[in-house]
């Protein structure tokens, strides 16, 4: 499928006919990836909706292609399933979040307002109670190190894989914690690069470990609420059969209610049984925004790039968030929210992404003040010691050039070391100015003529005097 539909981007302009049996008769002549025409439309509808740029270039194909849709496609619904047999889902885990950075090991419950969420809710604001329980970040709140992990079988192969995954984890976390140990913990605000044996990738870290946690953990938070009411509102969508066979698989087995289902837990079940909520081929979707045709690409990367670092990214002494994975994250999290049509999380969320830039921005600002302060100083400091060579490098020169004169008033010889010592403005250019005399004899004559003039002087060399 995915090489049919980069071999019609490619081959989609000129070759577009007078009617989409003569474009697809056209496009089977050009050799695409074995297909037949059946699937030639199918890839080219999933082409229309899922790219808008070809889409808006190709209307006359996207308007064939809709009035081409098979009437039993037309009249497909989201299947609803009787009250006996839909799943029934209740909420009340309260999740432990272990920190650990360095020796350090902390353990927080960081869903202490966690409560029971209506199997059967009335309307939408007893499904964003709990969510509103939720307050924006505080500075002292410590971040959460792991989830535990558990996957989605549906054989025996993933089985393992998932065995594997836990295996790796708790052994990815015991040699992160053996590494760190030999490092000595910091944990100051500001601008910090990785250490190289880390990555080769410079990244910065603008808050403490502590404080990246502040942030990553309400998101996450919010997100799993998120999804668990996403299922809870359309449970009248989803079999009991089929939670009951996800929960048994999962490693270790959950409460086929999803009682105690996490955030890996709630993200790998929508993703496995995605086709619940859509209809194939159709504009169908109980998903929203952006992403409601193709819910499964910010759903897989949210539980990559979001769930899966928190779990199992390497924790430097920095912590794990730099400040690009943190705004990334917020803004996936935002993104997801947004596709479950979720308003609540999505407001809380926003909040949270705002404190975060402005205080990423205040960081910036803090950090460039300190370095031109730092600059300021020190220009400041390296001005001061040319000034002082430069006057050492001018009374050096009036005491040498003084034996090399006489005068018939003694005093002028002393005055000329008391120029020098008092950096006269005057005399300090009449300095400079011999740089461009590269002859001995030619400088004294020429310092000579501009002191007589300049300071009334009768300066003569020795030789003359003789």
């Amino acid at each position: 499928m995915a090489k049919l539909l980069k071999w019609l981007k490619r081959n989609l302009k000129g070759n577009i006919k007078g009617t989409l049996e003569e474009t697809i008769k056209h496009l089977i002549s050009l050799k695409p990836p074995k297909c037949n025409s059946e699937a030639l439309k199918s890839s080219l509808r999933d082409l229309m909706k899922n790219d808008k740029v070809i889409r808006n270039e190709y209307e006359s194909l996207n308007m064939w292609l809709n009035a081409d849709v098979p009437e039993k496609v037309k009249n497909k619904r989201l299947r609803v399933i009787d009250k006996d047999n839909r799943a029934v889902f209740k909420k009340v885990r309260v999740v432990q979040y272990n920190i650990s950075y360095g020796t350090q090991t902390q353990t927080q419950n960081s869903n202490s307002t966690a409560k029971e969420v209506q199997v059967v809710p009335t309307n939408d604001k007893e499904l964003q109670e709990s969510d509103e329980e939720q307050a924006v970040p505080t500075n002292d709140k410590e971040s959460q190190e792991s989830e535990e992990v558990h996957a989605v079988p549906a054989n025996d192969k993933e089985s393992q894989e998932s065995d594997e995954e836990q295996a790796v984890s708790t052994n990815d976390k015991e040699s992160q914690e053996i590494d760190i140990r030999s490092w000595e913990v910091k944990e100051e605000e500001g601008e910090v690069l990785v250490h190289p044996s880390f990555s080769r990738i410079p990244q910065k870290f603008s808050f403490s470990p502590s404080k990246q946690g502040s942030y990553v953990e309400p998101i996450l938070e919010h997100v799993e609420r998120a999804l668990f009411r996403f299922l809870v509102k359309n449970q009248e969508y989803i079999p009991s059969n089929i939670v009951k066979e996800f929960a048994i698989k999962c490693h270790p087995p959950r409460n086929v209610d999803f009682s105690d289902a996490d955030l890996l837990c709630l993200l790998n079940f929508i993703i496995k049984n995605s086709s619940l909520f859509t209809v194939p081929n159709s504009d169908q979707t109980l998903f929203h925004g952006e992403y409601k045709l193709k819910p499964l690409d910010i759903l897989k990367s949210f539980k990559t790039e979001a769930r899966n670092h928190h779990a199992h990214g390497i924790t430097q002494i920095e912590g794990r968030w730099c400040d690009e994975k943190l705004q990334r994250l917020s803004t996936l999290s935002l993104e997801l929210v947004n596709c479950l049509g979720d308003e609540n999380a999505y407001e809380l969320l926003l909040r949270i992404k705002l404190e975060l830039n402005s205080e990423l921005e205040e960081q910036c600002v803090s950090s460039m003040k300190r370095k031109y302060e730092e600059n300021e100083d020190k220009f400041h400091e390296k001005k001061k010691r040319m000034v002082e060579i430069e006057l050492g490098e001018l009374v050096d020169f009036a005491l040498d050039i003084v034996n090399k004169l006489n005068s018939t008033n003694e005093g002028h010889l002393s005055q000329i070391v008391r120029l020098a010592v008092d950096e006269d403005k005057v005399f300090l250019k009449i300095w400079k100015s011999l740089a461009t005399r590269k002859d001995e004899n030619e400088r004294i004559q020429k310092f000579i003529s501009l002191m007589n003039v300049l300071f009334d002087m009768n300066l003569k060399t020795k030789s003359e005097t003789i």
